[in-house]
């Protein structure tokens, strides 16, 4: 499970990381939670990369109403084919969602949980997989685009605190992942545990654990 993530580089950073422009306000964030503003990157109608801003938590194009997105806050990899919402998905809805390190909480010998974050030793900002889709309210016409996070088995770093992790994209694996010329056979082939030896991780601020607190200090245990 993906519940609690940051994306608190630099914006100029994501900027030269994904070669492009962010046309809207977006601040670094250090607890984006399920039903919050996440930043994306998809492939545009014209062939190029564009950011985006998508709530936390799909809700399928059929969804009757916005509920279901807290449900659908992650999708697993080795179900997607599976499941009716993340199917046509698949083809049609593949993005990335940009952070620079995530949550789990580990159970210490008190019975108390302690926020650890995992981050990546080789890049300052990466990418979730991620899935898509824009949904509109029948009743007020507002109209909402929104994503899960894809998740994969944990490999030994995280599967010390978690069972479950994002599935994080490399650099090829990120153009492959946008490229709709892509099919789902190879599309699903990237969704792997990233190797534990280019990642590290760190005890967190247990003020993590209330989604109001969004700030660096919550970095520091």
């Amino acid at each position: 499970m993906c519940g609690r993530f940051t994306n608190g580089a630099d914006p100029d950073a994501v900027i030269r990381a994904y070669s492009l422009d962010i046309p809207f306000d977006w601040r670094p964030r250090f607890n984006i939670a399920p039903g919050q503003s996440m930043l994306g990157v998809r492939r545009g109608e014209d062939g190029a990369d564009e950011a985006a801003l998508l709530r936390f938590g799909l809700i399928p194009a059929w969804a009757k109403d916005r509920k279901l997105a807290y449900k659908m806050i992650n999708a697993r990899a080795e179900t997607l084919t599976e499941r009716p919402a993340y199917r046509s998905l698949l083809r049609t809805g593949r993005c990335l969602i940009v952070a620079d390190g995530f949550y789990e909480w580990r159970v210490m010998p008190d019975g108390t949980k302690q926020p650890v974050r995992f981050s990546l030793l080789d890049r300052e900002v990466f990418s979730f997989a991620g899935l898509w889709a824009r949904w509109v309210d029948r009743e007020s016409g507002e109209a909402i685009e929104s994503a899960t996070i894809i998740t994969t088995g944990a490999n030994t770093l995280v599967g010390s605190v978690h069972d479950r992790m994002p599935a994080i994209l490399g650099d090829q694996a990120e153009e492959d992942w946008l490229d709709p010329d892509v099919g789902p056979a190879h599309a699903l082939s990237l969704l792997r545990a990233y190797p534990a030896g280019l990642m590290t991780a760190a005890l967190a601020s247990p003020a993590v654990n209330s989604v109001r607190n969004d700030s660096p200090e919550l970095l520091v245990a």
